[in-house]
């Protein structure tokens, strides 16, 4: 069985769920963490808790959607598949607002007194490329749900409209079919007819073209100046030094001081919680509001030396700092980056680059072919050249543990291959210099790089404390160590929204392999059986623990009821060391080393002879230091010339002999006769080279029969020391008996 288990952010993500219920535009603020959970259940907690705090309303008569991530795209459930999590599946199908993943949610009945209207947004494109689809396709509309008084008129919902999409009254016009409703018409009429005939309404707005909403984004888009300096404390979020000093002018006002915040940092002004300190203060004493934003720093008590500490709030948004644009539905669109330049105040366009959803605003081409639609976010960032660091984590190891095809001549030619700066610019993604990497890597090696560097997770530490300390850093447990948590970058974060456009974070690639482990189950002391895992080796033993219980519910062993278990113990299948050699040791010492989370039956488990695992090693680090003694490959998969395993066996024509593609082609370069026979192929139809798949497929099924770690887990029930007495007299029981052994 292969478990895929994604972790798509380095912090939790922040989700905004908008409804509307009872006549009120409503917004519910929540944080999805990486727990381990497969990606349904997370979904299912985050609809049950939703329903829970927005009333007395079953989650089963709850619908959630997403806000599609390009315009004009889909709108879909939200429903991670099994295996992908709840951040990884919003990462790829969601649009962000100032990093807050947008939810819909809909209700199955209405509240008392009040009628329920579908909205649609037909997301107007100037052009079909919106919806990536053809002439005879019609644009897909997102549809949302609207709850009204039934006393309400169409000039209320116009309003709840603008709340939540920020569309201005004067502007909207709703169609029932093709008749235009006016303000004054009542909601129920209204209802009742759009029920009736089974269409929603759709809202139009009077726009030249399509009305979308400009952004300033990451850094640089301003140069912060002033008579005096204050130093800002970056939260978590910004990668690199947290720590940075800032000049600014007294006389501007909070609102300004933001914008400055986001040149330095690349947070959003939107979502900044900013509180002053007194010089070298390490918390904040005074806290702003919005009624603050319109006063002088002077006048809010900032001086010289000052410290700011600024937060990401994951509630309500400080404030709309969006900036309606209308673009037209024809012509050049360079229009887009001249109008954009203007209303941020820029000299000119060359170093400004536009984004709608993800997707680059090519100025050079024409506005029938651009992805542009009503209400979408056209993001405006800073576009400079960068050289960042780089270096892939125990290169060495992990690709010798990672793909027993390469020698170790291989893999250390590999990793001298890859190069430690990289050429980016500032508004590239995380996915863009892994592929800039990649591209900077000699064609001779690409192959290897390829294999290591293909989701690769990324990770950002300062650059300083890498150069002090990320020597010694050769583990996946080190790199944790070293950064404080284990949270991989988005594929898709800006440089310059990481705040790292100024080259002060260092990356680190972590290759991501699967790895086959054979776990044998115990149920107490005796063994239930044995179940084999393909999991990463990024895959923390917290987290193959609820694999494996999941596993094991899909597909129990003969005699053992998992949904009695809830937790699980590790150990490696090899023979502890004495307990007899230091008999004066301390309980402490004489004792495993177990997370005494859990107690199932102490004095069992001592029989086993197992040498016990803590729950924050990584599956990739035992890999490296307990390696299965593997079986020799059987001889026809060796290359004859390299003798390593094929990774593209080939069949030569006028010979009948099997080569590895790669090193065929490299003995052809310089003789034409075959390796082994010696046999002279002059013609170039007798070196022509066939695929040979059937040895290919022997070779895969051989791989997937491979064991690369071997553990041993001990299902346990979720118990503490104050459950009862029954598992604390047993534990008790353990200790005494390994006291009297040690004696």
């Amino acid at each position: 069985q292969v478990f895929k288990q994604t972790t798509a952010m380095a912090l939790p993500a922040s989700l905004a769920i908008h409804y509307c219920r009872c006549g009120k535009e409503r917004t519910w603020y929540t944080e999805v963490r990486s727990t381990g959970k497969d990606g349904p259940e997370e979904a299912t907690e985050l609809l049950r808790a939703f329903a829970e705090a927005t009333g007395p309303t079953p989650a089963s008569s709850v619908r959630l959607k997403v806000l599609p991530l390009k315009p004009g795209g889909p709108q879909v459930d939200v429903q991670p598949v099994s295996g992908q999590s709840l951040a990884s599946f919003l990462e790829c199908s969601c649009r962000e607002d100032h990093g807050i993943f947008q939810l819909r949610a809909s209700f199955e009945s209405p509240s008392e007194g009040f009628v329920q209207v579908r909205v649609a947004f037909p997301g107007t494109a100037t052009s079909k490329a919106a919806a990536s689809s053809n002439e005879s396709q019609t644009l897909p509309m997102i549809i949302e749900q609207f709850e009204c008084s039934t006393a309400s008129n169409v000039g209320d919902l116009k309003k709840l409209i603008q709340e939540r999409t920020s569309f201005s009254v004067s502007m909207a016009v709703i169609l029932l079919g093709c008749k235009r409703l006016h303000d004054e018409l009542v909601m129920a009429r209204v209802a009742a007819a759009a029920e009736a005939s089974g269409d929603p309404l759709q809202l139009h707005l009077s726009a030249s073209g399509a009305l979308a909403f400009l952004r300033r984004e990451g850094q640089g888009h301003r140069e912060p100046s002033g008579s005096r300096t204050l130093t800002l404390l970056l939260p978590d979020c910004v990668l690199g030094t947290k720590e940075r000093p800032m000049p600014f002018d007294p006389e501007k006002c909070l609102s300004d001081l933001r914008w400055s915040i986001q040149a330095v940092s690349g947070l959003p002004p939107a979502r900044m919680k900013l509180s002053l300190g007194l010089k070298g203060s390490l918390k904040g004493t005074q806290e702003f509001s919005q009624e603050d934003e319109a006063v002088t720093l002077d006048s809010l008590g900032f001086e010289d030396g000052c410290t700011l500490h600024v937060e990401q709030s994951g509630g309500p948004l400080v404030g709309d700092f969006d900036m309606p644009i209308d673009i037209p539905s024809s012509g050049p669109a360079s229009v887009i980056y001249e109008n954009a330049a203007a209303k941020l105040g820029l000299p000119d366009t060359s170093k400004l680059a536009v984004f709608a959803g993800n997707e680059l605003v090519n100025r050079n081409a024409e506005l029938t072919h651009a992805a542009i639609a009503d209400g979408v976010i056209l993001s405006a960032y800073m576009n400079w050249p960068l050289q960042l660091s780089v270096s892939v984590l125990g290169t060495d190891t992990l690709a010798t543990t990672a793909s027993s095809s390469l020698s170790s001549a291989e893999a250390s030619s590999e990793a001298s291959a890859l190069p430690s700066m990289v050429a980016a610019r500032s508004c590239d993604t995380v996915a863009d210099v892994r592929d800039r990497l990649l591209n900077a890597i000699a064609s001779t090696n690409r192959s290897e790089a390829e294999v290591q560097l293909r989701g690769s997770q990324v990770f950002i530490v300062e650059k300083s404390r890498w150069r002090s300390d990320g020597a010694g850093c050769s583990s996946l447990e080190d790199l944790q160590r070293l950064l404080g948590h284990f949270s991989p970058c988005s594929d898709t974060a800006r440089l310059s929204r990481l705040g790292i456009a100024d080259c002060t974070g260092h990356l680190v690639f972590v290759p991501k392999q699967q790895l086959s482990v054979e776990i044998e189950v115990f149920n107490g002391t005796e063994s239930a059986g044995k179940r084999k895992l393909r999991v990463p080796t990024t895959t923390k033993l917290t987290e193959l623990s609820l694999i494996l219980l999941r596993s094991l519910r899909e597909s129990s062993l003969p005699g053992l009821r998992p949904a009695e278990f809830s937790t699980c113990h590790w150990a490696l299948t090899e023979s502890p060391a004495a307990i007899t050699e230091s008999p004066k040791k301390s309980v402490a010492a004489v004792l495993p080393n177990w997370k005494r989370k859990s107690l199932s039956p102490p004095a069992k488990r001592q029989k086993t002879g197992f040498a016990e695992l803590e729950e924050e090693h990584f599956v990739g680090d035992l890999h490296i230091k307990h390696p299965v003694a593997s079986k020799d490959s059987q001889r026809q998969f060796l290359c004859p010339i390299t003798y390593e395993v094929m990774r593209d066996p080939v069949l030569v024509v006028g010979s009948g002999n099997t080569y590895d593609r790669k090193s065929i082609e490299r003995h052809f370069q310089h003789y034409h006769r075959d390796p082994v026979t010696n046999t002279e192929l002059r013609r170039p139809a007798e070196r022509r080279l066939v695929p040979n798949n059937s040895l290919r497929s022997q070779i895969a099924e051989a791989e997937r029969s491979q064991v690369d770690l071997r553990l041993a887990a001990f299902l346990s029930e979720s118990r503490g020391f104050g459950s009862g007495d029954a598992p604390m007299a047993a534990y008790l029981a353990w200790c005494a008996s390994l006291l009297s052994r040690a004696n």
